[in-house]
């Protein structure tokens, strides 16, 4: 915990839009006064955690996050999640199921490997395709 020492907020802030821009190409959309007012008391109570939190939520893949938006404010609201998910690890998943993936994330994420399976599958099923001989009555008829 940082206790009463001053929170670096002009560092706070440089590194959050460090990795604004790592993850997007663009500088944040940063309100001096009101995000650095946020990030001194997520600071006062977490200290140094904070630099790591800031790290967690730009590599996140929490929806919610994503379509938030990546600013100061959503951040700050989303340290708590955060931290939890951090610190899950440590609890046993029957104590708290609300740490555990709700029933949309885990299809979510079943869902993209299916994708992911899908699009390996089609890109071996046309290069197989690409390579076959076909006779000249074929040639445009994709069906073959």
């Amino acid at each position: 915990m940082a206790g009463q020492q001053t929170a670096p907020t002009r560092e706070l802030l440089t590194e959050f839009d460090r990795l604004h821009r790592e993850l997007f190409g663009v500088a944040s959309v940063i309100n001096g006064g009101k995000d650095a007012k946020l990030l001194a008391g997520l600071w006062q109570s977490h200290g140094d955690l904070v630099r790591e939190l800031m790290a967690d939520f730009f590599a996140t893949d929490d929806a919610w996050i994503q379509q938030a938006g990546y600013s100061v404010g959503v951040f700050v609201s989303q340290a708590a999640k955060l931290i939890a998910r951090r610190h899950a690890a440590r609890l046993p998943q029957a104590r708290d199921p609300r740490l555990r993936p709700t029933a949309v994330e885990s299809n979510l994420r079943g869902f993209r490997d299916d994708l992911a399976a899908l699009h390996e599958l089609e890109a071996v099923y046309d290069e197989r395709r690409s390579d076959t001989p076909r006779r000249p009555d074929q040639i445009g008829d994709r069906r073959s």
